[in-house]
């Protein structure tokens, strides 16, 4: 038989239970109530990518996932919406931040250009290619069509890039363009050729920083072997 003090905690126990499941379904149907519905989105942005846009993409999120309707702040989710707004392949990353009672904020990093390579497009340095309404200093020949989304290598005409940016920081590059084991680099008027996988490239452009001030005339400068050699024809028409 139960005694009279296991029957009072019993009834203390379910009476603790009772009170935790009102206040667990009440607390949970006040949350996802209207009062946190969103209201209000902020788009914070880092480039050229307009504000309409962004809110274009969030409110056909909304339609195919939310009938339309805004949803409620804390039901709304984040990975499918964040997988959403990146589907734009101008869009690098993004932060999703919710801010109670009904306010989102959105801020996108947008993909930065490397190399302009056709009309309306640019690839970046992780070679994906994305529309742009701008035009980039340097454009990059490529054999193959591309579209937005698709990626290409670019990574060692990157990496070349950059270190005859930190050699020659006053001088532009123009133009690249990979061939085989090479790359062509037009600096100013004068076209430079350099080794995909050259071992000494530091030596060969401080070469290249003493060489390039000096020319009188457009040319071709060939720093594929031990010493540079220097031509007045350009390897391109």
């Amino acid at each position: 038989m139960i005694n009279k003090r296991d029957k009072k905690r019993i009834k203390k126990t379910c009476f603790f239970l009772l009170v935790c499941t009102v206040v667990f379904f009440g607390g949970r149907q006040f949350i996802f109530s209207d009062i946190f519905r969103i209201k209000k989105v902020e788009v914070e942005t880092d480039g050229n990518l307009e504000k309409k846009e962004i809110f274009s993409l969030f409110d056909n999120y909304c339609k195919e996932n939310y009938l339309g309707l805004r949803p409620n702040l804390f039901a709304l989710e984040e990975n499918s919406l964040r997988r959403a707004l990146l589907s734009d392949v101008r869009l690098f990353d993004l932060k999703i931040e919710k801010r109670p009672p009904n306010k989102l904020i959105i801020s996108t990093t947008e993909r930065k250009p490397f190399a302009q390579i056709g009309e309306g497009l640019c690839v970046d340095k992780n070679g994906i290619v994305f529309p742009t309404k701008g035009t980039h200093t340097t454009y990059l020949r490529t054999t193959s069509k591309t579209r937005p989304g698709d990626k290409i290598d670019v990574q060692e005409l990157y990496l070349i890039a950059e270190r005859i940016k930190a050699f020659l920081p006053t001088y532009p590059i123009k133009e690249m363009r990979k061939e085989k084991d090479r790359c062509f680099f037009l600096i100013e008027d004068t076209w430079v050729s350099v080794l995909l996988k050259e071992k000494n490239l530091d030596k060969k452009l401080a070469q290249l920083s003493v060489i390039l001030p000096t020319l009188k005339e457009k040319g071709f400068i060939d720093l594929c072997y031990d010493d540079p050699i220097l031509s007045h024809n350009p390897p391109f028409e």
